[in-house]
């Protein structure tokens, strides 16, 4: 289902949304899935768009779930087999970028630039699936010295001009790596904050999991909701968990910054502050869910993913 063989972050991104979901209504809420930014929102994001969902069904599904594509698959079918409407919109194929016909109908969680860059990073070793064109950042990493320290290989990646501003060029309907012929001009970052600001039902802070679920759920958020479908540090894997506070140190160290997206988070926390509720905002300012290394992502077969067997089309757990 994936093209392969594409040049161009542009093309690329023409190419993805080619092959986007064309079962989505104008109903449905779309999934801004940018990578490294929260896989286990597709549990908050179903529960909203599919009500009709039971509470047992959650715990059941991750129970038995084999990982994140697995439960991405058994969700989708218990969507269609509980009678909703929206679950054409909740699974493209890919990392898909910014499209105006879905405008108004985005629910996206965003992340902190430096902590995204991280575990983009540690993640295969920065060269995941459906990111975009990873030519030139693969040609170049390929072209560092075999005695390079760790740290520094990381640096040079996270410097890549093909791998900043991810979230920025998302949002101006490219992919999340490759190249922006002539830059990103000061109209185009002016659009991306309008889209953010007028084009999404819905925007979260990665960070602060439970303060961004507030906003779905302004009673409380359902404990199965917390799931964390994509725990890095939970699978003991101490190595990458010190990898990543290295390299949190080294882009400190270095002064690294990614000016456009750090502009699109700044908009995004005051989106969440001017959202809520005074009191909850308070009290959930200091609350962060153990989600800052996620470090996996969603590899699943697009095309098998509405294939449901006897007992996902059944709705009950």
């Amino acid at each position: 289902m994936f093209l392969l063989i594409l040049f161009t972050t542009s093309s690329i991104a023409t190419a993805l949304r080619r092959i986007q979901n064309d079962d989505a209504k104008e109903t449905d809420n779309i999934w801004f899935h940018i990578p490294k930014a929260g896989t286990s929102f597709v549990l908050p994001l179903m529960a909203k768009s599919c009500p009709n969902i039971p509470s047992q069904v959650y715990s059941r599904t991750i129970e038995f779930s084999t990982g994140a594509d697995d439960l991405v698959h058994r969700l989708n079918c218990k969507c269609s087999s509980c009678g909703c409407s929206q679950c054409g919109g909740l699974f493209p194929g890919a990392h898909m970028p910014y499209d105006s016909k879905h405008a108004g109908r985005y629910f996206g969680m965003f992340r902190d630039p430096a902590r995204r860059i991280i575990s983009q990073y540690i993640y295969k070793d920065g060269f995941g699936k459906g990111w975009g064109d990873m030519i030139e950042v693969r040609k170049y990493m390929n072209s560092l010295p075999s005695n390079i320290t760790s740290k520094a290989r990381f640096l040079a990646y996270a410097m890549h001009p093909d791998t900043k501003s991810c979230q920025i060029k998302m949002l101006l309907g490219f992919t999340c790596v490759g190249n922006v012929a002539g830059g990103i001009t000061t109209e185009m970052a002016q659009e991306a904050i309008r889209r953010v600001r007028q084009d999404f039902a819905f925007v979260g802070d990665t960070d602060n999991w439970k303060q961004s679920l507030l906003q779905l759920f302004p009673d409380d958020v359902p404990v199965h909701l917390m799931y964390n479908s994509r725990p890095g540090e939970a699978k003991s894997n101490d190595k990458s968990k010190d990898a990543a506070e290295q390299y949190l140190a080294a882009l400190q160290q270095s002064d690294w910054h990614d000016l456009h997206d750090e502009a699109i988070f700044t908009e995004i926390q005051r989106l969440m502050n001017e959202r809520l509720p005074i009191s909850k905002n308070i009290a959930m300012l200091d609350e962060k869910q153990n989600l800052w290394w996620m470090v996996d992502d969603v590899e699943i077969d697009f095309q098998k993913v509405s294939i449901c067997n006897e007992q996902e089309s059944v709705c009950s757990a």
